[in-house]
């Protein structure tokens, strides 16, 4: 199933551009919230987590109308790759895969500021693999799992 997240920072915004793209995408079911992306529980975001299903998809007209840091986009990702659910952003023509590979290819790349505690990649010979990263910065830890198709530690 086809499922949208629209969101707008206000209420006295207005969604009309986010839902034309949802109706000419043929998305079957639309959450939608009107707050600031800031606030991480937002209702309309809370539903549709709780909602989406194995072999769903989610689209969004933007990663910043789903995710306003790189941290809630990985835990939300996250979240929806446990599930089995696809996650698409059309104005950076970007998928939950491509979204994956990116965060496992820039994960060897860490800054000099960063300090990279844990890599481990646990893969076997079923075609999926997952990444746990785990940075520190002024002694504060960041931690994120990439997960993708196919082993990737080789």
């Amino acid at each position: 199933m086809k499922i949208g997240y629209v969101r707008v920072s206000t209420e006295e915004q207005n969604t009309a551009r986010q839902d034309a793209l949802m109706a000419e995408l043929g998305v079957e079911k639309v959450f939608t919230d009107k707050e600031s992306g800031k606030k991480k529980d937002r209702p309309g975001l809370k539903e549709m987590m709780s909602f989406v299903r194995e072999g769903d998809v989610v689209i969004v007209e933007s990663i910043s109308r789903f995710a306003r840091s790189t941290k809630d986009l990985l835990e939300l990702v996250e979240q929806l790759t446990e599930k089995k659910v696809e996650f698409v952003s059309k104005k950076e023509s970007i998928d939950s895969k491509e979204l994956e590979a990116v965060i496992a290819s820039t994960a060897m790349q860490v800054p000099s500021t960063y300090h990279l505690i844990n890599y481990v990649v646990n893969s076997s010979n079923i075609i999926s693999a997952t990444a746990n990263i785990t940075l520190e910065k002024n002694g504060e830890r960041f931690t994120g799992v990439s997960t993708g198709d196919g082993p990737i530690d080789a």
